[in-house]
């Protein structure tokens, strides 16, 4: 994918310079790159922005503090370019939305990389959002989409695939989670990888080589689970009063038992799967007369 790369000098610091340029070749193949700012008579910031491959337009003093006006032109020329797929913008302001919403409307995927005091603003109206504390190193999880958010997700999406009779690879989980979290990125969290991530958070599954792809399956442990509970009831006299009491012993014995692995929200609604259970007084939980253990 083309993409134009355009930073505002006068708003971010210098130093996460490089770490922009990386990130913006990493995900597309940039075409245009401009700096825009006041640069005076700093030959040190001149230099290193010739370093970076930069094209600098430089700006007057008067506004050296602001987003400069030129730098939105630009993205407003690059908008309508059928040569350009879309825009990489590194901003310290938060003033860019209105411009950004008419790139997407152009049809223009949007990166913003912004320091975390103005990113926030730009996860709603842009395809992807980078801290750029986050690209120099630092840790961002406070500002990012909280981690047991993302898990949750990653667990219904699996699933949802499961139900649907397929399986997600790695990547498609990747992709939805980007989709869905415009700022989401695995170092955001401390990761450098996301199948490290996915294999700390996510229990209960396995990373099947399939091709090119890492497929997602979760462990069926269904039939150990279902003799465990058997069991369980049949030194019980064949029933208890509490199925909260049969699920944490569930989950102390399988650790990663989870219900939403076999394709149900609800405990009673996994224990209705097994052939050999009923419930009493929509608590309780006992082996059918027929299965009863002596």
């Amino acid at each position: 994918m083309r993409a134009a790369l355009f930073v505002d000098i006068n708003t971010i610091d210098l130093k996460y310079l490089d770490a922009i340029c990386k990130d913006a070749s990493d995900h597309y193949q940039v075409i245009m790159r401009y700096a825009y700012g006041y640069i005076g008579k700093s030959e040190k910031k001149r230099r290193q922005l010739e370093q970076t491959g930069l094209c600098v337009i430089e700006t007057r003093n008067v506004y050296q503090d602001r987003t400069p006006a030129e730098l939105f032109l630009d993205m407003t020329e690059a908008a309508d370019n059928p040569n350009i797929d879309g825009i990489y913008l590194a901003t310290g302001e938060a003033y860019a939305a209105p411009a950004i919403v008419r790139m997407q409307k152009k049809g223009k995927q949007v990166t913003v990389a912004a320091p975390a005091s103005a990113a926030r603003c730009y996860i709603p109206v842009s395809t992807r959002v980078r801290f750029l504390e986050m690209l120099s190193g630092m840790s961002c999880e406070k500002e990012a989409t909280p981690l047991e958010d993302v898990v949750r997700s990653m667990k219904e999406l699996i699933v949802l695939a499961g139900n649907r009779g397929t399986s997600l690879s790695v990547g498609a989980l990747y992709d939805a989670l980007c989709a869905r979290y415009h700022e989401f990125d695995v170092r955001n969290y401390g990761f450098t990888a996301f199948e490290t991530m996915l294999m700390t958070h996510v229990q209960g599954i396995l990373l099947v080589k399939e091709g090119s792809r890492n497929l997602i399956r979760p462990v069926d442990h269904k039939d150990k689970i279902a003799a465990f509970i058997y069991g369980y009831l049949g030194k019980r006299n064949n029933r208890i009063e509490d199925m909260d009491e049969l699920e944490a012993a569930i989950k102390k014995e399988f650790p990663d038992f989870a219900t939403e692995n076999y394709g149900y929200r609800m405990f009673m609604a996994f224990l209705l799967s097994l052939p050999k259970l009923e419930i009493y007084n929509n608590k309780g939980v006992k082996l059918k007369q027929t299965f009863k253990l002596k």
